[in-house]
């Protein structure tokens, strides 16, 4: 009988370890979002966007600087919602705008990310990143 205890008891040890561990990793993404919205701006910039993708004055710099004034077009204009490469290319032709190359870069890896900027371009506000567009979903999918 002593043999079947303690067989008993180190599978409900493995599977408690192993449920455990699923359950933290379920978890943590929303424990991380509920401690960034503590955070100022400042300590969101230099700690979470700056060490993931951009940082969101990057962002807007060049979405404001090289996209709308080139493309002289309205600023509210978010060519990240361009649903393909060849879209973008074709639209990036037709506005004459120069640093095709580069804007194509950054497209495809915030793309990667599943990242978007605010439809508004006023990145001041980084809850807006992270719940209305979706940021959270890289921190989830990094999970799984």
């Amino acid at each position: 009988m002593g043999y079947y205890r303690v067989k008993k008891i180190i599978i409900l040890v493995i599977l408690h370890t192993f449920l455990m561990s699923v359950a933290l990793s379920c978890l943590l993404p929303f424990f991380w979002m509920i401690n960034v919205s503590f955070k100022s701006q400042e300590e969101f910039d230099n700690g979470y966007v700056a060490k993931k993708v951009f940082s969101p004055q990057q962002l807007e710099k060049l979405l404001t600087s090289k996209i709308a004034k080139e493309a002289k077009f309205n600023p509210k204009f978010l060519i990240w919602n361009v649903s393909s490469e060849d879209m973008l290319r074709v639209k990036l032709t037709q506005l004459k705008i120069e640093d095709k190359d580069k804007i194509l870069k950054i497209w495809r890896k915030t793309r990667d990310y599943g990242l978007r900027p605010p439809l508004s371009l006023n990145l001041t506000n980084y809850k807006e990143v992270i719940f209305k567009e979706g940021f959270w979903r890289y921190f989830l999918n990094s999970v799984f």
